[in-house]
């Protein structure tokens, strides 16, 4: 990374991407980190494809959540209601943020511990 550090991929994220994405599961981000270097460890590792109206930058999830639903309606022309959408994320105060939305959520390494534990909340 920017910092020198080794980036590693855990080994279950690109086969749980990839069986979300081929059962017809519209993927976005919405992550706190600078946009170029976070973009560019998702594009060196392929996974920045699987991913519609991405949003990284260091504003609230809450903003970043909305902002995803809405580019899904106006440029995808579809119009997900919040309860239809599965929020993760490993920060508590994230995902009271999603949840406060109406969002159903899931809080890594509490309501899950492995990314695969995710298609028995779908």
């Amino acid at each position: 990374d920017a910092h020198g550090e080794r980036l590693e991929l855990l080994p279950e994220a690109r086969p749980t991407i990839e069986k979300l994405a081929s059962q017809g599961i519209h993927l976005s981000i919405a992550s706190r980190n600078d946009r170029q270097p976070a973009e560019q460890a998702l594009t060196l590792f392929d996974l920045l494809r699987f991913f519609s109206f991405p949003q990284i930058h260091w504003g609230g999830k809450d903003l970043s959540i909305q902002t995803i639903l809405t580019l899904f309606s106006e440029r995808a022309d579809i119009r997900l209601q919040p309860s239809e959408v599965l929020f993760i994320d490993d920060w508590e105060s994230n995902v009271q943020a999603a949840a406060a939305l109406g969002i159903r959520t899931l809080q890594m390494g509490k309501a899950i511990h492995r990314l695969q534990e995710i298609f028995r909340h779908l």
